[in-house]
């Protein structure tokens, strides 16, 4: 299928003997098993897990220390200015090691909702000729996401951008965005276990390649 600009690589077929280094883009909801998922993969890829909330915790803690600007910004007082600047860095200096990464022609797995704007534009950006993008679409029904959330032992942290009540809102808010969402690769992670969807998603890489 021929790609016309504006369209992700998502919407072509990938070249089993593209030599470009990997990126894995990870997309589904809070508790699909994105990180589980990552995790395996990598070992099995040999390919380093970029999640941008470990970037958001960074920038936020030099912050809140009044080491990097906004100097304002301390914890539990983050203005709606703040937090658009900390969302900022934390994706420029994502972008900038996972770039560092591509240019050593190193693989990567890309651990996020996979939902974000600025995330597709940039894949879309380095899929015409710096890497192989294959995007793998995690759903799930929300009754069971709810469950593994109230399931886990440790509450959320870190700094959470967002103005929706934690990963629950977070999934209401952006089921209907994940539903139109493409991808190379979907699994139902409701359906099958975690040893179940790393063996699916390991034979669908095949067929690009991988």
């Amino acid at each position: 299928m021929v790609r016309e600009r504006g369209e992700i690589v998502v919407l072509m077929d990938i070249d089993k003997f593209d030599k470009r280094p990997l990126v894995v883009s990870m997309v589904g909801l809070c508790g699909s098993g994105k990180s589980t998922l990552a995790k395996k993969l990598s070992r099995k890829l040999n390919a380093s897990v970029f999640t941008i909330g470990h970037f958001r915790d960074d920038v936020y803690d030099k912050c809140s220390k009044g080491a990097e600007y906004p100097k304002q910004a301390q914890i539990g007082e983050v203005s709606n200015r703040d937090k658009q600047l900390i969302e900022l860095r934390a994706w420029l200096g994502f972008w900038e090691m996972l770039l560092d990464k591509l240019c050593l022609g190193q693989n990567v797995i890309i651990d996020t909702s996979g939902l974000n704007k600025r995330l597709t534009n940039w894949l879309e950006d380095i899929s015409w000729n710096v890497a192989k993008v294959i995007k793998v679409k995690l759903v799930c029904p929300r009754s069971v996401l709810g469950i593994r959330l109230r399931s886990r032992k440790q509450k959320q942290k870190g700094f959470f951008p967002y103005d929706f009540d934690g990963h629950e809102g977070f999934n209401k808010e952006l089921s209907k965005h994940l539903r139109e969402e493409r991808a190379n690769i979907t699994v139902d992670t409701g359906r099958l276990d975690k040893e179940e969807t790393y063996k699916k998603v390991m034979k669908d890489l095949k067929r690009y390649g991988v």
